[in-house]
């Protein structure tokens, strides 16, 4: 494993989109009761919490760039969605739980290389330094604990949550950037020094329509789509409950340390707490990297598609 951060693409597709498929764990599901679990109270408290998406459509992408274009509609089902990031909390549990190990603190690749969460102290705090694969391990024990089925977003539930019944505007609360909705850094990169507490109260969202918290800032969060940046443009997504679950055209990453890799994407949404560019808190802004691959600035959330 490695930690590195992605500069830019530069290479051509090694291989097209073979095949599509909507089967992943947002296909309909019998209804099932959501157990309590009295070793696991931080997952069920996040499980309590969790928040109701209405089945709808919307206005999907940016016509301004070229992987989010063009725009095209998609309806989704009904779904919930948890309220913030999975915190470095509920991960302790895992571990506790499962005989796993935690992450390796993580260390700010700028300036000064201090630690983001020392000693793993900030409970509240988004879980981060989580590979793509190891989110998918959390999701399938969470669905064991509790009794429903649990899993990353796909890329299209994840920008319509992120809206909020909003139409086609650029920010989850509008079109003008407002840096008091969000975790980012303030005048450089990096310069926030850390993640933030999902239940802090600045810089933060706290009136989006459907209750979610971090959707933009604190950290980028895993869908659990391939990552193809002609998706758009393909007939599948506009299917309803659009996914890509089936591949991705291998692309040559060149990273800010001068190394470079070649391989499948998957993607990842949101921004960060380490990111000045406001591009990246657009709702329509689309990132990817590998998913054996994790960050300072990596965390996740779990979506329910079928609960009583």
């Amino acid at each position: 494993m490695h930690t590195r951060r992605l500069s830019d693409i530069d290479g051509e597709f090694a291989c097209g989109l073979t095949s599509v498929s909507t089967e992943h764990s947002s296909k309909k599901l019998p209804p099932r009761k959501i157990t309590v679990n009295k070793s696991c109270p931080a997952l069920n408290a996040y499980v309590a919490g969790l928040c109701t998406i209405p089945s709808g459509s919307f206005v999907m992408g940016d016509r301004a760039h070229l992987d989010e274009s063009p725009l095209h509609t998609v309806r989704l089902s009904k779904f919930q969605m948890g309220k913030t990031p999975v915190t470095v909390g509920m991960w302790e549990e895992y571990v506790r739980i499962t005989g796993r190990s935690m992450p390796e603190e993580p260390v700010s690749p700028f300036a000064g290389g201090n630690q983001i969460n020392k000693w793993w102290s900030m409970k509240r705090h988004p879980i981060v330094y989580i590979t793509w694969d190891q989110c998918q391990q959390y999701a399938a024990w969470a669905s064991q604990m509790c009794g429903i089925v649990m899993t990353l977003p796909t890329e299209a539930q994840w920008e319509y949550a992120c809206r909020g019944g909003m139409k086609q505007t650029t920010y989850p609360w509008g079109n003008t950037f407002n840096p008091a909705k969000v975790w980012c850094s303030k005048s450089k990169q990096g310069d926030r020094m850390t993640t933030g507490a999902v239940d802090r109260t600045s810089n933060i969202m706290l009136d989006h329509p459907w209750r979610l918290v971090d959707m933009v800032g604190n950290v980028w969060e895993w869908c659990v789509d391939w990552y193809d940046p002609s998706w758009y443009r393909s007939q599948q997504a506009t299917v309803t409950d659009s996914v890509n679950v089936s591949s991705s055209p291998k692309q040559k990453i060149t990273f800010v340390d001068g190394s470079s890799d070649k391989g499948a994407l998957r993607v990842i949404r949101g921004g960060s707490w380490s990111d000045i560019d406001k591009g990246f808190f657009r709702s329509a802004c689309r990132m990817r990297d590998f998913p054996d691959n994790f960050s300072h600035n990596y965390g996740f959330r779990l979506v329910v598609c079928e609960i009583n």
